[in-house]
């Protein structure tokens, strides 16, 4: 097997595994300026400072723009979660706030449970649900 020189080492690590500097220095055990000092010296050292730069402008553009779509989509939530809140709360009121509530209020809250008749303009309850709803529950609705 051929021994290959400690900065030939280094310029192949850097240059054609693309490792940093400081990954080689724990690599060969060798310090961080020195590691420096040889690859400055290579023609090539330009070069792949540019095109390591870019990789790296790119790499943080990236992450910058996940990072604003993860805090717009935690800001949606939010507002989500707090209109949601806002609609119980107006639900709650409205069930509960007086001992009966008005047959709009009702149907609007129920609405799956009632089908239009466009001939006498009101709400009338769905036959499957005739003999399973209790005498309160309206069987129609006028709708003006």
């Amino acid at each position: 097997m051929i021994d290959i020189s400690v900065k030939e080492k280094i310029i192949s690590l850097y240059y054609d595994e693309k490792l940093t500097s400081k990954s080689i220095s724990i690599k060969l055990k060798v310090s961080c300026p020195y590691i420096t000092k040889i690859i400055k010296a290579d023609n090539r050292y330009i070069k792949e400072k540019e095109r390591r730069k870019k990789e790296t402008s790119i790499r943080k553009r990236k992450l910058n723009i996940e990072c604003i779509n993860r805090k717009r989509q935690l800001k949606k939530n939010e507002r989500l979660d707090g209109y949601i809140e806002l609609l119980h709360i107006q639900a709650s009121n409205e069930l509960s706030g007086r001992r009966t509530i008005n047959n709009r209020a009702f149907k609007k809250w129920n609405s799956s449970i009632y089908g239009y008749h466009s001939r006498s303009n009101e709400f009338k309850l769905k036959d499957e649900f005739k003999n399973k709803t209790s005498y309160a529950v309206p069987k129609k609705i006028k709708w003006n």
